[in-house]
């Protein structure tokens, strides 16, 4: 097949013959032989329109993520701060209270709650309130 695509200048078409190998040889020592065997057509596969809309698509994602990520720990940072500044005691306790939170709306809510919380004792409570919710769950 791959003989003939090149033989034939349908190079373009080389991205979706390996996909369907792919989906034939799935044994690690025949998905070895498939790359290799598609290894000197990397530059034209990695031309073609469907390499390229798979790299844009994770590129999006990728970055995506990274937002996302970048929130949650901007999130984390105000609380953190926000208690140094304030209750520098119960630093310690938000940063492992909060460490493995990865819902935005949830860490948000935290952040609101705790500016709402009128005294240490009161942000402790709740803080550690977060723990045993995560454990009914």
């Amino acid at each position: 097949m791959i003989t003939r695509l090149v033989a034939s200048h349908n190079t373009n078409l080389l991205s979706m013959a390996f996909n369907f190998a792919a989906l034939v040889y799935d044994k690690p020592d025949e998905q070895a032989w498939l790359m290799e065997r598609f290894e000197m057509y990397k530059k034209d596969l990695e031309e073609s329109y469907i390499y390229q809309q798979i790299l844009r698509e994770g590129r999006e994602e990728g970055r995506e993520e990274g937002r996302e990520e970048g929130q949650r720990e901007s999130l984390r940072e105000t609380l953190v701060g926000f208690l140094n500044a304030r209750y520098p005691m119960l630093v310690e306790l938000a940063r492992e209270q909060i460490s493995g939170i990865m819902e935005i709306k949830q860490l948000q809510e935290i952040l609101n709650r705790v500016f709402y919380l009128q005294t240490a004792g009161e942000i402790e409570e709740y803080l550690l309130s977060l723990h045993d919710d995560a454990t009914k769950n």
